[in-house]
């Protein structure tokens, strides 16, 4: 197994309004920024890290996840829970109409289950981004 796990940059890094929204947090100290490690674009995931994290000043960071971007000239820590959302969005299989309107049938009746809750919006939150993806290109 790899150490590390690699995804391509979140959509909103990839255009100038996303970078300075993120720039923005971390400025404000929601994000901690630091030295690229890879230098390329990207989100990463140290698998081998396990949590303990390291000592900046008295702070403790736990540097499992960050993101490298601006052709990987800069680099900021990235919440482990966010990557689990990318991955999650990037390995969805698409629910057919049929089954998004079984599921929506049963959200409605307040008879699904919290997973089939969570599936429908995964499933709402690709096809926007891949309607935004395609927008875009025109």
């Amino acid at each position: 197994m790899s150490r590390y796990k690699i995804l391509d940059l979140p959509t909103y890094l990839q255009n100038d309004l996303g970078r300075m929204f993120f720039e923005e947090e971390i400025a404000s100290g929601y994000h901690m920024q630091i030295q690229p490690i890879f230098k390329r674009d990207g989100l990463y995931l140290d698998r081998l890290c396990g949590g303990k994290g390291e000592y900046q000043g008295n702070v403790k960071h736990a540097k499992l996840c960050w993101v490298e971007y601006d052709n990987g000239t800069k680099a900021a820590l990235y919440e482990v829970k966010m990557f689990r959302h990318e991955l999650g969005l990037e390995n969805h299989r698409p629910l057919s109409i049929k089954e998004r309107g079984a599921i929506m049938t049963l959200i409605q009746g307040g008879l699904a289950s919290k997973q089939l809750k969570e599936l429908y919006y995964l499933d709402t939150q690709w096809r926007d981004l891949r309607n935004i993806k395609r927008d875009t290109r025109k």
